[in-house]
């Protein structure tokens, strides 16, 4: 595949324009930003086995020197991408509002939909579910990456707190989060990656959302 048929630099539309003189300083958290959207377009754009270290620098508009200051290799870049995006780690820190546990949820649970179903995060997992039958690297690590209990999963995280709190009993807390993703979040996730039904409006996302999360804590015997 040629970069003449494939740019990539033309995908950060955003991205300031290069002009004569120093280029504008940016600070760690943007650069790193920043190079993770160059890995994600150039994912999307060559596919894992032809993205190099020089196209991404060269998307991301910053040196190769940059990018292993920040990553010591290409894998370690794209799995941090794939830890932050498919993850949703932003949200670890999440203040959940609502006067019940119910309500508490649905907050949490209704922020994690629209955090993951953002067009940036459904594309990068539809080339994942491409790649991972073409690199078998890439698949194992994706099933080490939601196989395993020690990762940040918000949704694992809000359980077990609950649970610590005394307020829902759970039998096995990862069958509970798998069971509480597949009811509410997967459900819409799956239906947006496959185009298989019409994208629900806010509102009609808000009350799939509740309904299940009622059905999952009348499961649970919440106390």
């Amino acid at each position: 595949m040629s970069d003449v048929s494939h740019p990539v630099q033309p995908a950060l539309s955003d991205a300031p324009r290069r002009t004569c003189g120093r280029p504008p300083v940016l600070g760690e958290c943007e650069r790193r930003e920043r190079i993770l959207d160059a890995a994600d377009i150039a994912l999307q754009t060559y596919g894992y086995q032809n993205t190099s270290m020089d196209r991404i620098a060269q998307c991301s508009c910053m040196s190769k020197k940059t990018l292993y200051q920040m990553f010591d290799s290409k894998q370690v870049l794209f799995e941090t991408l794939l830890k932050e995006r498919l993850l949703v780690t932003e949200l670890h820190g999440l203040t959940l509002l609502g006067d019940t546990v119910e309500e508490q949820l649905i907050y949490g649970v209704s922020c994690f939909a629209d955090t993951l179903l953002e067009e940036k995060r459904v594309n990068l997992m539809r080339v994942i579910i491409t790649e991972v039958s073409r690199q078998p690297e890439i698949g194992a690590f994706v099933r080490e990456l939601f196989a395993s209990s020690s990762k940040p999963h918000p949704l694992r995280k809000w359980l077990k707190d609950f649970s610590d709190q005394g307020k829902i009993r759970l039998d096995n807390l990862d069958d509970d989060t798998d069971i509480l993703f597949g009811m509410t979040v997967g459900t819409i996730f799956l239906c947006e990656l496959t185009h298989c039904r019409p994208s629900k409006t806010p509102t009609e996302k808000k009350a799939f959302i509740s309904s299940a999360v009622r059905i999952f804590l009348r499961g649970l015997n919440t106390l």
